[in-house]
């Protein structure tokens, strides 16, 4: 007796990405705004650095909003930790929202602005490796294929 052999194509993507990888090239767009603002500001050409430090407030919001509402609940459910690493990120999360309120205040001054921004830089920096080293890894290993590729459709419509 042959056993017969199926696989659900649509169950299994035929281009996997995973939440890690989805969220560090989101890490980078970031980055790269960010870059974009702290080049105009050092430059003084404050119109120019506002205009690019809304786009990249913006991004970083949305991204915080997905890890906050998407990934740190998905992860306490999946893991059974719902302290440890989303208490830490959601700490630093408060940290990111105070200090881009800072730099927007420091928009005033250029070189205030340009120094605010490198800071941030740093900051985030370091935030991202976190994430990209720890959590989002974590979340991988615990979804499916298919499970991860819908979580990454989501994250792309949200």
């Amino acid at each position: 007796m042959q056993s017969e052999f199926r696989m659900d194509l649509g169950s299994c993507p035929l281009n996997p990405v995973t939440v890690t990888e989805y969220m560090s090239e989101d890490h980078q767009a970031i980055d790269r705004l960010l870059a974009a603002a702290a080049r105009a500001a050092s430059a003084g050409d404050r119109a120019d650095a506002e205009v690019k430090f809304a786009a990249y407030e913006e991004r970083l919001k949305r991204h915080v909003r997905l890890e906050e509402e998407l990934l740190f609940p998905l992860f306490a459910v999946r893991t059974g930790i719902s302290g440890g690493p989303t208490s830490v990120l959601r700490e630093e999360h408060e940290e990111l929202r105070r200090v881009l309120a800072e730099a927007r205040e420091a928009a005033a001054s250029m070189p205030a602005f340009a120094e605010a921004l490198t800071g941030l830089g740093r900051m985030v920096g370091e935030h991202c490796v976190r994430e990209e080293r720890v959590l989002f890894p974590m979340l991988d290993r615990q979804l499916l294929p298919n499970e991860r590729a819908a979580l990454v459709a989501r994250l792309e419509r949200e």
